[in-house]
């Protein structure tokens, strides 16, 4: 059933790609938080994946028809380079990397997995040729932003309907894994997302992003999205945007994600230096952000004080998902801290890194007793990208990817200069740079995202695209 269907999904999406690529493309970009729409057949695959792969086959057979002849890909150099040093510094680690049991199957053994990372990693650099090769220009890079943004509607939606259904039924109708369960996936097991608190069971939204960590990175990269357009446009949907941003805000707040909170704090922090460094002006009066900032704590501290007043500890709730657990494990997370170890022992490491997807065979001795219970003898990478990057391609891999996605920066500034309609993209894309130095989560959004930077840089009219391939 699960090799079935996931043919179907590829076979239409390489139709797509064929006759109507820039939709598929779109259609991919609704798909990346869509991170529960995955089954596990010895390597995880998602539904954004299986649509991208059939995009990515069409554009391939498209390149090499006449009739089309694309032009130079801004930024295309460094992308390059971060592609061949990942691939060749890889490839050389399969002489040197440890032998070690891992008990998840074949697909995971050493060998087998570090080619496959490769594969894997090369691939999700796919945006970010895509984007530039089939978006004609500005209108289609703020189109696309409005499906992410769509897409984060739909599945807070039904993130809605899984909490009301939970709470309504005791039974959680989205549990994670769900979907791979019903296609018959391997490592197949379901889990919740609940803890209890003062004797209150208190269920924690997914929705079909994955875990609840999952949904909560992408609804703030939404609001960090939102926020910046408020800001940076002269003329923003003002209700409407308003409306959308406490939308996300509240379903956020059901996920109960700590990772979710301090994401949106500092990328919220990193908003007016992003804006200051890419000299993006405030289009707002500072009168019309304190009654903005007004409009929306005041009714929520109300809402907080009457809950108070009702019996419901929401104050230390919050605190109990945010700050205590701060406090008692500290912003680093638990294959963080084992990698970190491994890193300090081996400072060679830092530069060159071991590899992509080799890290678990050398920092697994260096995990914490209780994490090892769980995770020795498993396959794991660094949580944050910084530390995940660093580890594997080393401080030349990180350079080669700061310096590619800056330089798509500097470019793109250059390009939107004198269009205050394109403005709130920079103040975006360097907000959503923090959030991916600090989770892996939103690989997907960073790639597409230089896409975007590269179609802007490129400084194109918006022009038709011929969507079939020629004959």
């Amino acid at each position: 059933m699960a090799a079935a269907l996931l043919l179907a999904i590829f076979a239409a999406a390489l139709v797509g790609g064929a006759l109507r690529p820039r939709a598929t493309l779109y259609v991919a970009i609704f798909l990346i938080p869509w991170g529960g729409l995955d089954v596990d057949i010895g390597l995880r695959v998602t539904a954004y994946q299986l649509v991208l792969a059939g995009l990515v086959l069409a554009t391939l057979v498209r390149l090499t028809r006449p009739g089309w002849q694309p032009a130079g890909i801004a930024g295309g150099g460094l992308l390059l380079a971060m592609a061949v040093h990942a691939t060749v510094w890889s490839l050389v680690q399969l002489g040197f990397i440890p032998i070690l049991a891992i008990g998840d199957g074949v697909l995971r053994g050493p060998q087998a997995r570090a080619v496959i990372q490769i594969l894997l990693y090369l691939f999700s650099l796919a945006p970010a040729v895509l984007a530039p090769l089939l978006l004609a220009g500005p209108a289609d890079v703020a189109r696309a932003l409005r499906i992410y943004l769509a897409s984060l509607a739909v599945l807070a939606i039904i993130g809605w309907l899984q909490v009301a259904v939970w709470y309504g039924t005791g039974s959680n109708p989205l549990p994670v894994g769900a979907v791979n369960i019903a296609l018959g996936g391997s490592l197949a097991y379901l889990r919740e997302g609940q803890f209890v608190f003062d004797s209150l069971n208190i269920y924690r939204m997914n929705s079909l992003a994955g875990e609840p960590r999952n949904l909560a990175t992408a609804l703030i990269l939404g609001m960090l999205a939102l926020q910046a357009l408020a800001l940076a446009l002269p003329r923003p949907p003002g209700w409407r945007l308003g409306l959308l941003w406490l939308f996300l805000l509240a379903s956020t707040l059901l996920t109960f994600s700590t990772s979710g909170a301090v994401g949106w704090v500092a990328g919220t922090a990193a908003l007016p230096p992003a804006m200051w460094l890419t000299g993006t002006r405030v289009a707002r009066r500072g009168t019309t952000i304190v009654a903005a900032v007004l409009a929306i704590v005041v009714p929520l501290a109300g809402a907080v004080v009457v809950a108070e007043g009702a019996g419901i500890p929401v104050v230390n709730l919050l605190a109990e998902r945010t700050l205590d657990r701060l406090e008692n494990n500290g912003a680093v997370e638990d294959f963080d801290v084992a990698i970190a170890r491994w890193l300090a022992a081996d400072p060679a490491a830092i530069v060159t890194g071991v590899g992509l997807g080799n890290v678990h065979l050398y920092a697994s001795r260096f995990l914490d007793p209780i994490v090892a219970l769980y995770a020795e003898g498993q396959v794991f990478t660094g949580k944050t990208s910084i530390i995940r990057i660093t580890s594997e391609l080393g401080a030349i891999g990180f350079g080669l990817f700061l310096a590619w996605y800056l330089n798509l920066c500097r470019l793109a500034r250059a390009g939107i200069a004198g269009r205050p309609d394109l403005a709130p993209a920079l103040p975006i894309a360097l907000a959503t740079l923090v959030i991916f130095l600090s989770t892996n989560q939103v690989a997907g959004e960073i790639w597409a995202l230089g896409g975007g930077l590269a179609v802007l840089a490129a400084r194109r009219a918006d022009a038709p695209l011929p969507e079939a391939v020629p004959a």
